[in-house]
């Protein structure tokens, strides 16, 4: 299978890419699975390297943050039936779920 290997310009990163004359049967692209990516791109069979997971710098003041929703996020679990049904009264229509609003409300608090 000839390739002709090229750039793609995506997101503004250069990604290695290898356009592929045709897609390789199904046994080749599950015993590749983690090394290799197939896809299509408008229809082109290409294949690159498996996407892998790049963890960014976190600020100090994002890493503050992640404990306080965290704690807000496990006390939605723990409120009242009555509590739980006010919240979904409230953002009826508005295109809010119940959760979110109780989220805004405890970690900034609601101005009515």
């Amino acid at each position: 299978m000839s390739s002709t290997v090229f750039t793609l310009l995506k997101a503004q990163r250069v990604l290695p890419v290898a356009v592929l004359d045709k897609m390789p049967n199904v046994a080749i692209i599950s015993g590749l699975k983690g090394t290799l990516d197939f896809y299509l791109w408008k229809g082109i069979p290409c294949c690159r390297t498996w996407p892998r997971h790049k963890p960014r710098w976190r600020s100090p003041a994002e890493i503050a943050t992640t404990t306080v929703f965290a704690y807000a996020s496990s006390t939605w679990k723990n409120l009242p039936a009555e509590v739980r049904q006010a919240y979904e009264s409230q953002v009826a229509g508005i295109g809010f779920r119940a959760i979110e609003l109780h989220m805004r409300a405890y970690i900034g608090g609601i101005n009515y």
